[in-house]
C-alpha cells in the first residue's frame, strides 16, 4: 500500500464489504431456525445450490444433514 496509494480506496472497500458479509453470517447463524437459516442460503447464494454436496451446505449453515434434508422436503410438499 505505501508503494501505491492508489489501491488504498480499493483494498479498504474490498475489506469493508468483506466485514459486511462476515457479520451476516454471524448474525444469521446466531438469530435464525434452522428453516429460516436453509431459506437464507437460498436467496443469497442460489447459483450454489446445485453444485455444492448438501453436507457442505449443512455445515456452512450451522446445522445437521438430517434436519437439511428434512426442512427440504418439507418445502418441497409445502409448494
Amino acid at each position: 500500500m505505501s508503494e501505491n496509494p492508489i489501491l488504498s480506496p480499493i483494498n479498504s472497500q474490498i475489506i469493508n464489504n468483506h466485514r459486511i458479509e462476515l457479520e451476516e453470517r454471524i448474525k444469521m447463524l446466531q438469530c435464525l431456525t434452522a428453516k429460516e437459516k436453509y431459506l437464507f442460503f437460498e436467496s443469497n447464494y442460489p447459483k450454489l445450490m446445485n453444485h455444492i454436496q448438501l453436507s457442505h451446505i449443512a455445515s456452512f449453515l450451522g446445522i445437521r444433514l438430517e434436519t437439511l434434508s428434512r426442512i427440504r422436503k418439507n418445502l418441497l410438499l409445502d409448494k
